[in-house]
């Protein structure tokens, strides 16, 4: 299997990590990729075999991650990094539900029901918490959008005008700094 050319780049890079590491401490390059360190130019074996640690190897992906961007590997090298550490952040399914011959849930002997339920709890639990930061994620991109859409505006008002408008990121000091005391005391 070749290598696109929108992964080259993110292979690559892991070749520049995998050699930094053997620097410090060869035993932390993935025993795959020690083979190919020393090599002036790249082939594809080598770049599969990169492919291939950098999807089996989280410890080394996150590594690579450190120096993986847009500008370094591409936006397709980049996504595709994000892909796999999403990928792996997803947790396995859960256990099947056992029952016994009369159909009634089956506990092993070392669960109790109170276990049982205390997993169950953990896992619905897991549920929301992924499902609260990709929210989050989601929101805080939102703002980021808004800050530049403001800076943007801003930049097309009069500079003369800009003591007229209310900054949202620095708040007043004191109540009675902003204009709702203000008028509230009259």
């Amino acid at each position: 299997m070749s290598i696109s050319d929108e992964l080259r780049p993110v292979c690559a890079l892991a070749y520049q990590r995998a050699r930094a590491l053997a620097k410090e401490d060869e035993a932390a390059v993935p025993a795959p990729m020690r083979h190919f360190l020393h090599m002036a130019a790249q082939t594809p074996r080598s770049l599969t075999v990169a492919r291939q640690v950098l999807e089996t190897d989280p410890a080394f992906r996150a590594k690579v991650m450190e120096d993986a961007n847009d500008a370094t590997v591409g936006t397709a090298g980049y996504t595709w990094l994000r892909r796999l550490e999403a990928a792996a952040a997803i947790p396995p399914p859960p256990e099947p539900p056992r029952f016994d011959s009369g159909g009634n849930l089956a506990v092993h002997e070392t669960d109790d029901m109170e276990s049982v339920e205390l997993r169950r709890r953990v896992r619905e639990l897991e549920g929301t918490v992924s499902s609260l930061q990709a929210k989050l994620a989601t929101r805080t991109l939102q703002w980021r959008q808004v800050l530049r859409e403001l800076s943007a505006a801003m930049e097309q008002i009069p500079e003369d005008q800009h003591e007229q408008i209310i900054d949202l990121r620095d708040p007043p000091a004191s109540p009675s700094a902003s204009p709702s005391a203000a008028h509230r005391a009259t």
